[in-house]
Parts: C-alpha cells; structure tokens; sequence
C-alpha cells in the first residue's frame, strides 16, 4: 500500500494516537509557510554590535536621521541613557553622548522629538534639539513670583445732593423712618459718585479698590497650560467703599429736605510682584516647550452688594461701621475678630504698603470716638467670605516670556496686557489643572493618535508651593525672616499620604509668622486635608483643609481676617504614612502632540483591576501611528474596548473578553488583531472576537522530546543541534516569560523566551506552527523593520539573512498509516518537496505502544528503501536537512504492507 503524507506543522495535541499523519513533533528552523510547505528559517543579518551591558531601547526618528537610544547600567539601580547616530557603515554602537543618568527603567515612549521615560522616579523627558538631546527632568521647575498691593492714590471725590430730611443722621425725630423709594434714590446718588470715580480713575487705568484672587500658570507650546501656580488672595481691603458725609445742619420736618455732601474716602492699589527663584538654567532647557509665564486675576470679589439698597439707617459713624465689619457683639461671637466681647481698639481693613517703597504690612483703622465721622452705611456683603472661598475663575492680565523669568532683589508694578480691567469678565479665561503637580510612576506608556497613555500608574501628591507663593507678600518692620517647612497629608484611594516641602531658599522664608500668617492657603490636591507648617523647626502652624468646591485643589481661609492661624480641632498627625498610592485602574492620556501635559479629561478607569497594558488592533501607518479604533485595556479582570471619542480621550466601552493576560510583555500588535499570551495560550483578539490560536501546542502537556528517541546522541552529532536546544518544556511555562516579535514583511510571529534556546514561529498566511533556533534576548519597536539583539549584544534584522542555508530539523508525529491497530512494515519512504537529495538524512524509527521506539531504518538521502523487517504500529520520521533558502519539504511518500491483518490487536 502506498500513502502520501503532507508536513502539517508542529502540534501537541490532540494526543499522539490521534494527531492526523502528517503533524509534527519537534521541528527545528523550518515553518510551514504560503502553499503550506516547510520553508528554511534563515539566521537573520546582524547589524550592529552593542557594548556588553548596554541595552537598546528604541530606534528614534528626528529630522534628516535615526538615533539609536541605549541604556547601560550605572551604580546600583540606576543607568545612564545614551544615545548614538545610526549609519549604514556602523558597526559596533560606541555611545555619542550620555543625555542623563535615571533610576529604574521601566519603559520608553517616543512622540516627536521627545523621549518619555518610565522610570522609578516617574516620568522623565528628554528632548532632541540642535543636534543632540535635552535633559529635561520630570517637569519644568517652579517659578515662585510673590505679588503684593501698593497703594497709588485715594478717591476723594465730593459731590453735593438734596436729601431726604428723614436719612439725615442728626434729626432724630425721624431718623429712620425713610421710605423705601428715598433709600433707593440715596442709594444711586451713592453710588452715582462712587461707580464714575472708580472706573475712570480705578478700574480703567489697570488698578485694583477690592479684594481679588491672583494665580499664574506656565503657557506652553501649543497654548494650553499647566504647572499652575495656587491662588493668592490679595486683600488690599475688606471694607466697604467709605464715603463721608456732611450736611448743612438744618432741621426740617419729615417732608423737608436738606443738603449733603459726599466725599469719597477710597483707596485704590497697583498691583506689585517679585520673582523670587533663579530658574533661569532650568527654563532655558523647556524653553521650546514652556513660551511663558501668563498670569490670571479673578474678578473683584465686592466687599458691599450694589444690587442692595441702603438699610434703614443710611447714615452711621465711622466708629459703628468698623465694629460691624468687626462683628462685635457683647457675647463674644464674632466671626472676624479674636473671639473676645473687648471692644477692639483698632480693626484689620487690609493689607499693603503705602507707597511703593513702604513696607507691605496690615493695615488698621482706629475706632476710637475722636477719630469717627459720618458715614454712608455701605454693609458687608452679606456673602463676602463665601464668595472668597468659592472663586475659581480666572481672567488673563499679564505675560512674562520665558527669557525674562529671572529673579528680582524689589518688588516691581506688573505691567498688564490691557490696562482697562473694566472688561475682565471678557478676557480668556484659565483652565484649571488637575495634578500637574503630581508625580505619576507607570509601568506601561503606549503613544496612540500623537497623544501618550499611560497605565499601572502610581501617583506620588504634589510637594507643597513655596511658602512665599502662597499668600501676599508681607514685610513687617524689624523681624528676621523665618525658615518654613510644609508638610501635607492627603487621602488617594483610601491610602494616607503626605508630602513635605523643605525649605531652604528664599521662597521659604517669611517675615514674623506668629502675625504675618496667611489668610488662605491653597494646596493642588482636593483630597488634602491637613497642613502642618513648621517654622524654623520651633514654631508650628497645624491647619485643616477643605477641598475647594470648583478648582482641584484643598484650601484654607480665616475668615475672621486674624492674625490666629490655628482652627479648631487641628490636630497632629504622624508622618508614618505612605508617600504615594496606586491607582491601577486608570489611564492616563496626554493632550494631542503634548506628553507633558494630562487633563482632568484624559483620565479613564477601566474595571477595578489593574491594567496590564495598552494596545490597538488597527494597521500600522508609521512609527508611532495606530489608525482610530477600537483601542484595547489589559486588566486583571480581562480585556476592555475602550472608545475614542472626537477629542482623543478614552471612554471604556465594555469587556471584550475575559482572558487574562498572564505576560504583559507579549501584548502585540499586528496588522488588524492583537496578540497576547494567557494560561490558555496565544490568544488573537480582532474586534469583539476572541480565539486561541495556539491550541495545537496544548497548555500544560509535556511535549515529546526528542532525547529519548534511541541513540539521538549520536544523530544530533550529524544535524548540528545539541541535545539541550530540543529540550522542549510544556507551552503555558515557556509562555509565561515571552515576548513576541512581529515579521510584517514574512507575515510571522516569532515567540520567543529569553531564557530558552528556541522560539516559536507562527505563520499568519498557512495558520500553522514552526520552531526555530532562537538566542533573542529582546526585540526593538522599529516598524515596519523587524529587529531584536541577541543573546551576543548583536542587532540583528529578521527581514535580511546572514546566510543562504540553514541546519533544519523534523520529526513527525507517530504515523498510522490509516490503521492506528495493525501492525506495519515500511517497504520504502521517499520525501517529497524542492530540495537537493543530499541535502536530507532521513531516520525511521517504529514503536507498538507509542513509548518505546526503535530505530527502522536511515538513509543519508531522501529516499529510504529495504526497511521491511520487524513490524510496528506506529512510525516516526526524523529528517535532518540542510535546507538553501528556496528549498522546501512537501511530505513524504510511503510504501507499506500490513500484517496479520486477521488478527485482533
């Protein structure tokens, strides 16, 4: 009987008595390939040799050429990334330059001209500029500026009205008893003398009369902003507008009317500031990615309601309306003052400097009686303190570009864009940050869409501002300047954190804390709850934080204007906490062609288990482009869609699949699917689909190994192999710690283990499995080339070959010869394919119970004739060829006779 036979590929399953003839059992440096032919794997081209410990990360595309980017390990846990020029006549990669030195490598992204570390210190950038690279560091560095108000005139416009006799506050008989229609005409004579003052010679010309917060950001590249500053509450005043009043002392009766003069008593402020640092080195290495400083101020936050009439008394003492901003009362229950029923003798109305070259102190006003007047009764605004808790939008005034940020010895006016801040509403507005400040460790970056994403993220809270950033600038007379230490606590995750800020420069120190303490104190992080400020590490401040209800951030605000920092019940807390915390389940994503920066809106969670890693499932346009959709998340609890919306953020649509990745380095992309290993195996996810495809190489099953075939020893002497590299263990352990490599010129996968001396290869056009040599210690995202570095610090390319032939081996699987139960002799055996005779050895060994084998038959050729003696079931092949590279194996054709064929077995 004669039998042809086609070479399948290799498998593991199903078992040896019921494979198909034709399945492969070891196999060595061929594939089945196209038509479904056994091909020669050639060896690839080596094309540069690598230093001994240096590691190539990437291969970067800039402008005219392509830099090789490697690591080598520096003292313990930290390396130095280098960087060479990639030329055709390179040979061994001596390093150009050394751009830095990190710590814990853990993963590179390239976008543009950037490189993105993930390193154990977080992120870290490097940019390419004239000819070499940039150390950036994790973020530009902090620019502490401290602004003060300084006084530049005072209102003093007086105009002449005719008043109702009953809003005059010296005739008693009918003090009081104004109707509602005479307040209201009083009220807009009032304010008919205050409003025209202040916008011509106030708000019009760039000067401030109200409270109002400042906060400054740096303006980047593209526009956008980030590394925002805290707001600054300035409080030039908290009075109302003091307008005096006189009249000419008549007496009429209730239907009379008399004259009164109003004279304005209102200060009005220039608004002052001072660089304090020299990050002048550091900005000039951002300054193709920072353009400036921009610098932001709320609208007023009014200390009277103009939308309010005057009360019932319209007219009160000077004396009298300072007791009431005070909120004196003989129980002691003020809001604004110390607490005590004492009358003060004085009250705080603001803080700034007189001229320009004064000190910026607090300022008080007398309510002693021989220093009080008539005054139009203007109340605080009923929600004056609420309205300063609750600003958060912020109108832009000012730039300082990034080659005049330098430090200042004085105080300095701002010179504002537009001096008419009558129109501040209308200017752009500030976007507020969201942990820019913030140090994000991740374990995985995936640039997608020109944006960057990062998962297995850990988050490390912001190290407080600089004391002196923090609040108005304050220089009592005579008191030196104190050293401050901030320390914050704050809740991530359900995990207590804090962070210290040291001081030690002059954006640290501040003059006479005990009664120059902020006011309000804000912190980047809303889930901060506590501060403790430490003052030359002898006096200490504790304060509770209230997370601020539209920015994100935590703040404090004594709104009883106080010199006392301490609220109630701020008590210690210990610093045996943690100092960061995961936050597994998010990802992270960059502003379009801007890795520096992470918006509120690029955050997306996915599941609650952690993300593995990132990957799309669309053809590769160029390095680094991955088309539009879907976009896949590898979590713990199996593979997410995510959607992409017009914006560019992620949203996650549903679980696609729950395998679980068991290997986050073999996630890979290919032309249309993802690949990635599971304890199931290989498994391809191509939209919502799912399959394994590697169920013929089994799981956990031992695969046969080809050491216990009789006298392989002195076979393997003949084929060039050893008997370690056929040591072949269970698929699931070799899967465990792979890596795959992507042959889109061949249509490949190559699966390999560093620590195995053998890959797999899966051809993506027959759907079939091949085994190859393989000493790859990692392999290079370089698309459309297919590069890896081998186990001898070569770069070796898979698209070219170092040699025309290759050392293959085969061995079938047991062959039945379509009777699994009778036994066989195997009269000859001829194999068929495109191949020189003498390029194979053919070895027929024979077996009755599928354990034990004996060998056949050999021959030094193709064809294998006289091997009719002992019967067996079973028979397996092992060729050993020395395949060209246009040279393949068919299968085999066998003449056999059964035997006692009227026999049961």
């Amino acid at each position: 009987m004669i039998q042809d036979i086609t070479y399948n590929g290799y498998t593991v399953t199903p078992s040896d008595y019921s494979c198909p003839d034709g399945d492969l059992s070891s196999v060595i440096n061929v594939i089945p390939h196209d038509s479904g032919e056994l091909l020669p794997l050639l060896p690839p081209l080596p094309v540069v040799t690598l230093a001994q410990g240096e590691r190539l990360l990437c291969i970067h595309s800039v402008p005219g050429q392509k830099n090789y980017i490697l690591m080598k390990p520096a003292s313990t846990g930290k390396f130095h990334l280098q960087w060479i020029k990639k030329t055709d006549n390179l040979t061994h990669a001596t390093p150009t330059a050394t751009i830095d030195t990190y710590t814990g490598f853990r993963d590179i992204a390239l976008i543009g001209n950037t490189i993105v570390l993930a390193t154990d210190d977080g992120l870290q950038y490097a940019l390419w500029k004239d000819d070499d690279y940039i150390k950036l560091g994790n973020r530009p560095p902090f620019t502490p500026v401290e602004f003060g108000m300084c006084r530049v005139g005072t209102l003093n416009n007086s105009e002449q009205f005719t008043i109702p006799a009953r809003i005059a506050p010296g005739w008693s008989g009918q003090r009081g008893q104004a109707e509602a229609s005479e307040l209201a005409q009083f009220t807009q004579s009032v304010y008919g003398l205050l409003n025209p003052a202040v916008a011509d010679s106030v708000t019009s010309k760039g000067l401030f009369y109200q409270p109002f917060f400042i906060r400054y950001a740096y303006r980047l590249f593209d526009g956008t902003y980030s590394w925002h500053s805290a707001p600054v509450l300035m409080l030039p005043t908290i009075t109302p507008p003091i307008v005096k009043y006189a009249d000419d002392g008549t007496h009429p009766d209730a239907s009379g009317t008399l004259s009164a003069t109003l004279t304005l008593k209102v200060n009005y402020f220039a608004l002052t500031y001072r660089i304090l640092a020299d990050t002048t080195a550091r900005l000039a290495e951002w300054s193709d990615i920072i353009a400036g400083i921009d610098i932001f101020i709320s609208a007023p936050i009014y200390t009277y309601d103009q939308s309010r009439d005057l009360t019932w008394r319209p007219v009160t003492m000077l004396r009298s309306m300072l007791l009431d901003l005070y909120d004196w009362n003989p129980d002691g229950l003020d809001l604004r003052g110390s607490g005590s029923s004492i009358i003060p003798s004085s009250v705080f109305v603001g803080h700034y400097a007189d001229t320009s070259s004064a000190l910026y102190v607090d300022h008080t006003m007398s309510t002693a009686g021989d220093d009080s007047y008539p005054v139009v009764n203007i109340r605080v605004h009923d929600r004056f303190t609420e309205n300063i808790a609750a600003a958060h939008q912020f109108y832009k005034v000012a730039e300082i570009d990034v080659k005049d940020i330098k430090p200042m010895t004085a105080m300095k006016r701002l010179k504002l864009a537009n001096s008419d801040l009558s129109t501040i509403v209308t200017r752009p507005t500030l976007p507020d940050d969201y942990q820019s400040h913030c140090t994000i460790k991740a374990d995985k970056l995936f640039p997608y869409n020109a944006r960057l994403s990062l998962s297995g993220a850990e988050m490390i809270p912001p190290q407080p501002f600089p004391i002196r950033s923090l609040f108005q600038f304050g220089n009592p007379d005579g008191t030196a300047a104190s050293t401050v230490r901030i320390t914050v606590w704050t809740r991530h995750n359900g995990v207590k954190c804090h962070a210290v800020h040291l001081g030690s420069t002059t954006a640290d120190t501040f003059y006479n804390p005990s009664v120059n303490f902020p006011r309000y104190i804000y912190y980047p992080d809303a889930s901060a709850y506590k501060m403790e400020v430490w003052i030359n590490d002898t006096l200490k401040f504790i304060i509770n934080l209230t997370p601020h209800d539209f920015l994100n951030g935590a703040y404090y605000f004594n709104s009883k204007f106080s010199p006392d920092p301490t609220p109630v019940n701020a008590l210690p807390e210990s610093t045996d906490t943690a100092t960061s915390s995961l936050v597994e389940s998010k990802i992270y994503t960059s502003e379009v062609n801007n890795p520096f920066l992470f918006p509120a809106t690029g955050i997306c969670t996915v599941g609650t288990g952690r993300i593995l890693g990132l990957s799309a499932a669309t053809k590769a346009l160029s390095q680094g482009q991955f088309g539009h959709f879907p976009l896949y998340a590898f979590t713990t609890e199996g593979v997410w869609a995510l959607e992409v919306s017009s914006t560019g953020t992620y949203s996650a649509r549903q679980p696609v699949t729950r395998d679980v990745c068991i290997n986050p380095d073999s996630i890979t992309q290919i032309d249309t699917a993802v690949l990635f290993a599971t304890n199931r195996g290989i498994m391809m996810l191509s939209g919502a689909d799912s399959h394994c495809i590697s169920a013929a190489l089994g799981t956990r099953e031992s695969p046969f190994s080809l050491n216990t075939l009789p006298h392989i020893a002195d076979i393997l002497a003949l084929s060039g192999f050893s008997s370690s590299q056929l040591n072949i263990v269970p698929f699931t352990d070799f899967t465990s710690g792979c890596n795959m490599l992507y042959d889109y010129v061949n249509q490949r996968l190559i699966i390999y283990n560093p620590q195995r001396p053998y890959a797999y290869v899966y051809s993506l056009t027959s759907r079939r499995w091949g085994m190859m040599q393989s000493s790859i210690a990692y392999h290079i995202q370089a698309y459309p080339d297919v590069l890896a570095v081998d186990n001898n610090d070569r770069l070796v390319d898979f698209t070219l070959h170092s040699a025309t032939s290759v050392n293959a081996l085969v061995l079938t699987r047991p062959l039945k010869l379509a009777a699994p139960d009778t036994l066989k002799t195997v009269d000859s055996m001829l194999q068929r394919g495109r191949f020189k005779t003498t390029h194979l050895k053919t070895i027929l060994f024979g077996s009755r119970d599928l354990f034990s084998w004996y060998i056949v038959n050999s021959s030094t050729t193709h064809a294998l004739y006289g091997s009719s003696g002992t019967p067996y079931k079973y028979f397996r092949v092992l060729i050993l060829c020395q395949l060209d590279e246009f040279e393949a194996l068919s299968g085999c054709t066998v003449s056999f006779l059964p035997r006692f064929t009227n026999r049961l077995r």
